[in-house]
């Protein structure tokens, strides 16, 4: 009776011959694939530091458009970078290029496929490098953000009657910024601004529906025409609820263009 020493060398050498019959009846099929040259990708005349360089050395307006920034200050943030030792210079990307592949997804909205084509770096070094930014943005909050103080009204909005006291206790933007934003459908028709974004709340339609209703002269409409190209003065006007109050203001900015003085005669 054979042993079990014999016993597993004979299982050995049955399993190895049928690797091997195996082997030879795979070869002939994936021999083809092997054999079969790849087409380089990354074949541009004009790799992604290049570019950026070429960026940063051209026409001013060149930053602006791909980096949504000025060259100085792209230089400054880079230099920054460089100096508190938040980026390294790698031997295949420098700061630049890494500042410059971040900066021009977010101004484009790249995908990974556009970044691949414009910067000619693979897939794996683009999303690692892009990882690599949004890991320092943190830090740079703590350096560079600071919240306004919510008990001190800005001087933007204190110096100026259309905004005061309306705008009194607000935190934001001021400065006509219209903000995008996605509402239900069957909330979003009264909803439509100039450029055919839903947001006919603040129309100038329905602007002059109220002045119609309101108590003024053919010449004091005329002004409220002006006032209203604002779409400012359009929000604090259709938000002012108090029809008394909303008569009031828009006679204050009648009177703010006209210098005091409506047809020879004062308001």
């Amino acid at each position: 009776m054979a042993s079990w020493e014999d016993l597993a060398r004979n299982f050995l050498l049955e399993e190895e011959e049928e690797d091997e019959e195996l082997f030879f009846v795979l070869l002939p099929a994936i021999m083809p694939f092997l054999e079969e040259e790849k087409t380089p990708e990354h074949t541009s005349s004009l790799p992604g530091a290049k570019k950026v360089k070429e960026i940063l050395e051209g026409h001013e307006n060149w930053c602006k458009v791909e980096f949504r920034m000025e060259t100085e200050i792209f230089r400054t943030i880079a230099n920054f970078l460089r100096a508190e030792n938040l980026q390294r210079d790698t031997r295949g990307m420098k700061i630049e290029e890494q500042l410059g592949l971040f900066m021009f997804m977010l101004s484009h909205n790249a995908s990974t496929d556009r970044l691949k084509k414009e910067f000619q770096h693979s897939g794996e070094t683009v999303h690692r490098k892009i990882n690599e930014v949004f890991d320092i943005i943190p830090a740079l909050i703590q350096r560079f953000i600071r919240l306004p103080n919510p008990s001190n009204t800005h001087v933007k909005i204190t110096c100026d009657p259309r905004f005061m006291p309306f705008f009194q206790n607000c935190i934001g933007a001021i400065d006509g910024t219209h903000v995008p934003i996605t509402i239900g459908q069957d909330k979003a028709s009264p909803y439509r601004n100039r450029k055919g974004k839903q947001d006919e709340q603040f129309s100038v339609d329905k602007c002059l529906d109220e002045v119609d209703a309101m108590q003024l002269t053919d010449v004091e409409k005329a002004y409220a025409m002006n006032i209203f190209k604002s779409e400012i003065d359009r929000e604090v006007f259709m938000k002012m609820k108090n029809k008394n109050v909303r008569l009031i203001w828009l006679k204050q900015q009648i009177s703010a263009i006209s210098g005091g003085n409506v047809d020879g005669g004062n308001i």
